[in-house]
């Protein structure tokens, strides 16, 4: 150990991102040569590699990998679930761990662990979970083992390997591009015209006329379905299709309900097309997503409907036919019901609410009314993902039949523009001032020894005629730099524990719980080992298992520039089903981590102002006159930092459905406008709603209308190799156009002149807001940065500690403050009183 720490300098500077000496790069001294090789020496006895394991030949427990990740589907970067298959040989049940292991970006080896008890010589599926690596390839084989699970002291340790399988990604499932798809699950056979989102020109990787495939799994059992929340991180949208034999919600389990709760509460979007016969939604006993569902009250039936009424809501095309008749519900909320249980969002021509919607946490479980499982809708392929789907999931973007895409195949795609609005994490955590200093050091030291040691020391010696004194100069120049060096070394070398980080958090007024991503740069300035965890401690006992995420990070440009590991390539335990604490190795230099938390308020994001003395709850308020919009309110926050690059961003409603025929194209489906702030708001100063949003020059009006159409050139500009410049916006600008990523303005599919640009995520799948784009609210959006020398444990907002200690951090947290309005479901389309949406869009 001791002799590892005299190239720790070196490590340093592999925090910088500037120099990585530490990573194999030794290159210009024997003694970083002679550590190398004592490191290399002791390695081989560090941990004996899985394939020299004894008593795998005849193996006592079969292994067989049944699903890589939910539905077969893993993106790249995301959590994702393993399921894996034991047949135990043994007589009696017995405790056994489950390891799926991935090389993180420093070499060494996370290996995923679950403990579980088998039952002999019957098959049983468990679900391990990890993060995809963005360096992992559809040909790479990931090893499965299973050993003894025996009691030690802190916990269990694991024996001899009972069985081993090697897992591959099926067929094309996890690709490169995968990583910069969004990913939708369907529980039950029927796809309700969804996977018109995955459709593609020719073999073609990337949408015509969107910014982002999805990529779309169907024919989901509820006994297919994972049992904690990760399992569901990579996925934006479960849609519950039916609900009789295996796709019962009374099937789920305990843990698998807990699950889908804690992944909505994280911002999911659970969507339940009533079923044409049956209560298994409307009966609270038995059903354990009850707690999640809208409070409605038994659903009004019309059996027999005509189906014409509802065309808009079904098809763009005035030519398709509709059956005749159909099954259609509409919902209202129980008496029971809180302001945001029973929200409608979507109203049929009579106002009878076809689609309803409770806000849960920072996500939300819809129900759609409309019989879309009716089987002759699935013949005829009748269903438009513009007509209904954008409307209910917040979506943009022209998704053609297979006819028309045909037709759009000369349309040239070859020449978009690729924009990226998530690539500088990896720059913005990384770490450089103090590995500068010590490179600058260490020049200047070298440039002097050089000098003083060499020419310049023998030119001195000549001129004052101690020429035979050469050899002790040379020794006393040797010596002195050296010491000069050990304590240049020792006053730059990190003393702390520190970390550095990028973070998104989201609240919604009237929730008790705020959700953070986080990509972390931590520093740890001593050798051997340390435990990083997220959340407070007292939370991750009380709290249910698996709540809160942590993983190391790699990122997406990982795969292209290749990865340089250390030496010593260690492995480390992880616990899958809850993995909110690791212990992994460190090395006096920077790890970086990802991770994903919910919890009570941490920060005091924006909330309404009122007057002192007021008696009620003071609140925001809509007001349009002229058909020009504003708000009446105040705002004010107790963040850490003053919030900079401010947007306030108001959806009035979705526009008005459609006259039979007509299209959406790639307009929006909400009425909105945006408001920015140059100049940063402090904590506790009032912020006048009704003058920011108060607009009186035309070209300021235009300007706020066309926020989401021009937030598409915020983005980096990528076309093959060739980085173009010109961009509009900066950092501050692409981050927060990710959160507003479903509604970025797409390619243009009637106009040839169109610069196709198409804009590309990788890391930021499931912070899109798009949800909120289809009923009033306000989103208040702003940026909170804390230097470093103002670097606290309060200053990040997720709670972070190594080895049980708080660390202090600094960085950019991206804001983001949800304010819903008073529901105003779209009106219909009216011949005799067109209104000017309505007009507009024809």
């Amino acid at each position: 150990m001791a002799l590892t720490r005299m190239w720790g300098m070196g490590e340093a500077g592999r925090a910088s991102g500037v120099s990585r000496p530490g990573r194999g790069r030794f290159a210009g001294s024997p003694g970083r040569l002679c550590c190398l090789v004592l490191c290399l020496l002791a390695s081989i006895g560090i941990e004996p590699a899985p394939a020299q394991d004894a008593g795998v030949a005849d193996a006592e427990i079969r292994v067989r990998p049944v699903r890589f990740g939910l539905g077969n589907l893993a993106r790249p970067g995301s959590w994702t679930g393993f399921a894996v298959e034991l047949l135990d040989s043994a007589l009696e049940p017995r405790d056994v761990a489950i390891t799926v292991q991935f090389e993180d970006a420093d070499g060494d080896r996370a290996q995923m662990e679950r403990v579980v008890t088998t039952n002999p010589n019957r098959p049983q599926t468990f679900w391990v979970y990890g993060r995809v690596p963005h360096t992992i390839g559809k040909f790479d084989a990931i090893p499965v083992t299973v050993r003894e699970a025996l009691e030690g002291a802190d916990g269990f340790v694991p024996g001899r390997v009972l069985g081993r399988a090697s897992m591959t990604p099926p067929g094309q499932q996890v690709q490169e591009w995968l990583a910069t798809y969004g990913m939708l699950a369907i529980v039950g056979p029927r796809t309700f015209g969804l996977r018109q989102y995955a459709d593609t020109l020719g073999a073609g990787t990337t949408p015509p006329f969107a910014n982002e495939l999805t990529a779309v799994t169907s024919g989901l059992a509820v006994s297919e379905l994972p049992d904690r929340w990760q399992g569901y991180a990579g996925f934006e949208t479960l849609v519950w299709g039916q609900a009789s034999g295996d796709f019962s919600p009374q099937l789920l389990s305990p843990e698998q309900a807990r699950a889908i709760e804690a992944w909505v509460r994280r911002g999911g979007h659970l969507v339940i097309v009533y079923p044409a016969v049956g209560r298994e939604w409307v009966d609270r006993v038995g059903n354990p997503l009850a707690p999640i569902l809208p409070r409605i009250e038994l659903p009004r039936r019309a059996e027999g409907a005509s189906l014409e009424p509802y065309r808009p809501l079904i098809t763009e095309h005035r030519d398709v036919a509709l059956p005749p008749t159909g099954i259609v519900h509409s919902f209202a909320a129980s008496a029971d019901a809180g302001p945001q249980d029973a929200l409608p969002v979507i109203a049929g021509p009579e106002g009878e609410v076809l689609v309803v919607r409770r806000i849960v946490g920072t996500g939300a479980v819809s129900m759609i009314g409309l019989d879309l499982g009716d089987r002759r809708l699935t013949t005829m392929d009748a269903i438009d993902v513009e007509s209904l789907w954008h409307r209910v999931l917040g979506r943009r973007g022209d998704h053609l039949q297979p006819d028309d895409l045909a037709a759009g195949a000369q349309l040239g795609m070859a020449q978009r523009t690729l924009r990226e609005f998530d690539a500088e994490i990896g720059d913005v955590i990384a770490k450089r001032g103090q590995a500068l200093q010590g490179v600058l050091l260490g020049f200047l030291v070298f440039a002097a020894y050089w000098v003083l040691s060499g020419p310049g020391g023998f030119g001195l010696l000549a001129r004052w005629k101690r020429k035979q004194h050469a050899w002790l100069a040379f020794v006393v120049a040797i010596a002195g730099f050296t010491a000069i060096s050990w304590l240049g070394a020792t006053i730059l070398r990190p003393k702390r524990t520190n970390a550095t980080q990028l973070a998104y958090l989201i609240g919604v007024h009237g929730q008790d719980v705020q959700r953070a991503r986080s990509w972390l740069s931590v520093l740890v300035p001593y050798y051997g080992d340390a435990t990083v965890a997220v959340g407070d401690a007292d939370d991750r006992v009380r709290r249910p298992a698996g709540s809160d995420l942590l993983a190391p990070w790699d990122p997406p440009s990982a795969r292209q520039a290749g990865r340089e590991t250390f030496p010593d390539n260690r492995g480390y335990r992880v616990d899958a089903r809850s993995p909110s604490a690791v212990r992994v190795p460190t090395r006096s230099t920077v790890k970086q981590f990802r991770a994903d938390w919910a919890g009570p308020a941490r920060w005091s994001l924006p909330r309404p102002f009122g007057e002192p003395g007021a008696t009620s709850e003071p609140r925001i308020d809509l007001v349009i006159e002229g058909g020009a919009a504003r708000l009446d309110g105040a705002l004010v926050h107790d963040l850490p930092a003053p919030v900079e690059d401010l947007v306030v961003i108001v959806n009035r409603h979705q526009r008005t459905l459609l006259r039979p025929g007509a299209s959406l194209g790639i307009a929006p489906v909400p009425v909105v406008e945006a408001y920015s702030r140059p100049e940063p708001w402090p904590a506790d100063e009032v912020l006048d709603l009704r003058e920011m949003t108060t607009l009186t020059n035309a070209r300021d009006r235009s300007a706020a209308r066309l926020y989401l159409d021009n937030a598409i050139s915020n983005g980096l500009a990528i076309t093959l190799q060739l980085n173009q410049p010109g961009v509009r916006g900066g950092l501050p600008e692409r981050l927060t156009a990710g959160l507003l990523f479903s509604q970025l303005k797409p390619a243009d599919s009637r106009n040839r002149a169109d610069t196709h640009d198409q804009a590309r995520r990788s890391e930021t799948h499931g912070l899109d807001l798009g949800v909120w784009f289809t009923t009033p609210c306000v989103i208040v959006i702003g940026h909170v940065v804390i230097g470093g020398d103002a670097a606290t444990p309060e200053a990040s907002p997720i709670p972070l500690q190594v080895d049980g200690r708080p660390v202090p951090s600094s960085g950019r947290t991206v804001v983001a403050w949800v304010y819903p309005l008073e529901p105003s479901p779209p009106a219909w389309w009216n011949a005799n009183e067109p209104s000017d949406e309505a007009a507009s869009d024809d």
